[in-house]
């Protein structure tokens, strides 16, 4: 069994690794183009919008696909999602009309011009939601290649329609409809190659089982989104919308990288890990080398951002983003520690016990909130970077330390 899914295993980061490679790629260089074309400003107010639905829509990620996961695919199980993922949405609707109510008509913000640029984006998000619960199908049976090569054939449409904007100088509507048009073109190809069923059949049993994990997940959904969007808030509060702009660009690409790394993690190795008899041993062999293997990266990465880190960004970005240059050191910290955390918790998550990681994400939090405004107020655009990185060496210090703690109980309840 053990070997029948390792090979499935290979096959599937094979396939995910290559096409990541070209969808990585093309996302890159397209980051970079539109950011050199429609300057710190305008990515300064896209990264606005984004912050604010991410902090309004926090509360409805469950995960309910990794529920579906979890349990190999279960009818009963992902009927029940499926109904789950149908109210979260209509709820995400609502509550954000009412918070667009509230700040129109209560506290007496203009923000007329953000509203159907938002809307589009908030259901773009929904498709991404439909998108993840339908390809759950895929997952359970390791067919990783079929969802990247879907994922890269999304973003390519979706770069076309953003670029055709951008030649026709829409502003802040170039990135929008892009991600409107990646996230419905890749739920309309998800939905022909998975051939998923559109049927609720809700009974309170599976609905007690889906429940039972993904309420655990919420939390961590919910800790993960603040932790990643509570400093944007800061520092775009502190430093102006331009400086915003180049904080978003800049991380973004950081982020890039990372997912990379992590969708793999996040994806493959959980299926994996929950697919094995005997995980812990194999788990501790991948821990150990990726702490050596991490500390050796963040290393070269710090060093490498020191001494080119002004004359990559100026080739990448232009003279405008340059500012943003000793951000680089903490981005580097705060790639390298995301790809610990992730790791463990994906482990976590296979053996059941996710809900300990809680703790680290309000250790990140809790540090983001003591860290970014002094580091700041003080130090400028190098305190926003490396605020953002100790906040993540402290999420990964700490769930270094649970996951120690969970594999000796595992030990002795074996």
């Amino acid at each position: 069994m053990d070997s029948l899914y390792g090979k499935k295993l290979i096959k599937g980061v094979s396939w995910v690794f290559l096409v990541n490679i070209a969808t990585a790629f093309l996302n890159f260089v397209f980051l970079l183009y539109f950011a050199r074309n429609l300057g710190a400003n305008i990515m300064g107010g896209y990264a606005s919008l984004i912050v604010a639905l991410d902090l309004i829509t926090a509360v409805f990620r469950f995960g309910f696909n990794q529920a579906v996961i979890k349990t190999q695919f279960d009818s009963e199980i992902y009927s029940a999602a499926l109904f789950a993922v149908s109210a979260q949405s209509l709820l995400t609707i609502v509550v954000t009309f009412f918070v667009y109510l509230f700040i129109s008509y209560v506290l007496m913000y203009s923000i007329d011009d953000l509203f159907i640029p938002g809307a589009l984006l908030l259901f773009a998000r929904i498709a991404l939601n439909y998108s993840t619960l339908f390809y759950a199908k895929l997952e359970v049976n390791l067919e990783y290649g079929k969802i990247a090569v879907l994922k890269l054939v999304s973003s390519m449409l979706g770069i076309m329609v953003g670029y055709l904007l951008l030649v026709d100088q829409s502003g802040v509507y170039t990135l929008i409809a892009r991600d409107f048009v990646m996230n419905f073109i890749l739920l309309a190809l998800i939905v022909y190659v998975a051939k998923p069923s559109f049927t609720f059949k809700i009974m309170r049993r599976s609905w007690r089982r889906i429940w039972s994990f993904s309420s655990g997940v919420w939390y961590l959904n919910l800790f993960e989104r603040l932790s990643l969007r509570i400093d944007y808030g800061i520092i775009g509060a502190m430093l102006g919308k331009e400086s915003l702009g180049i904080y978003f660009t800049i991380r973004s690409i950081f982020e890039g990288l990372l997912g990379f790394v992590v969708n793999p993690i996040q994806t493959v190795l959980f299926s994996f890990y929950c697919s094995l008899d005997s995980r812990i041993q194999i788990f501790l062999k991948a821990f150990r080398l990726t702490i050596i293997w991490i500390i050796v990266l963040t290393l070269f990465g710090i060093t490498v951002s020191y001494y080119f880190g002004d004359i990559v960004l100026t080739l990448l970005l232009g003279n405008e983003f340059t500012i943003g240059v000793d951000m680089l050191y903490g981005f580097t910290i705060m790639m390298m520690s995301n790809i610990i955390y992730e790791h463990n918790k994906v482990f976590s998550m296979s053996i059941g016990r996710h809900m300990q990681f809680l703790a680290p994400r309000l250790i990140q939090i809790i540090s983001l909130i003591a860290f970014t405004y002094p580091f700041v107020k003080y130090f400028g655009h190098m305190g926003a970077g490396m605020a953002t990185g100790l906040g993540a060496m402290m999420l990964a210090l700490s769930s270094n330390y649970i996951i120690l703690r969970q594999i000796k109980a595992e030990k002795i309840k074996e």
